[in-house]
């Protein structure tokens, strides 16, 4: 299923106990909520060409939106190679 090609998965609880994930496969992070009984996500980032979800985190700031840093491979010749990049909800 869809749950199979996730490389990395976060969560945090809101001040309201409401729960929200981050997750990535290797093409793009998704963030979720918990909203009137249902989960709701969006695409926060996406490559066509690049490896995500290493090393993802994710934390919600003090009025409840959702930050994460995750790691993009740029290359894989010689050493390991990348950027670490920043996303929130609010960037889309």
């Amino acid at each position: 299923g869809a749950l199979d090609k996730i490389a990395a998965l976060r969560r945090a609880i809101d001040a309201t106990g409401r729960p929200h994930v981050m997750y990535a496969d290797r093409s793009v992070v998704v963030y979720g909520a918990r909203v009137n009984g249902r989960w709701s996500t969006n695409t926060i980032f996406e490559s066509s060409t690049a490896s995500l979800g290493q090393l993802i985190e994710f934390a919600l700031d003090g009025q409840g939106r959702p930050h994460a840093t995750f790691f993009e491979v740029t290359s894989t010749s010689g050493p390991l190679m990348g950027d670490i990049v920043y996303a929130t909800a609010a960037d889309r």
